[in-house]
């Protein structure tokens, strides 16, 4: 089990030697500035099924519909 200790001055929390993140650090992450090629896929393949269902299902292209959706997410994703 980890050991916990305080430091009175900063009230830092340390836990196996880790210090605490506190409230002064930034809310912005990076997490979303990297994705990984599973990640990029799932968006790509949820992106392709609402396109398909905006139309309806109907006929259509499975492989357009694809093709515009990694279009649209790579976009998103390079925009960040």
């Amino acid at each position: 089990m980890p050991t916990t200790q305080s430091t009175p001055s900063s009230k830092t929390t340390v836990k196996s030697g880790k210090p605490a993140i506190g409230k002064s650090s930034s809310s912005k992450t990076t997490a979303g500035k990297f994705v990984t090629p599973e990640q990029r896929f799932a968006m790509i393949a949820e992106a392709a099924y609402f396109i398909a269902e905006k139309r309806g299902f109907s006929e259509g292209d499975a492989e357009a519909d694809w093709f515009r959706a990694e279009t649209e997410i790579d976009k998103m994703l390079t925009n960040q």
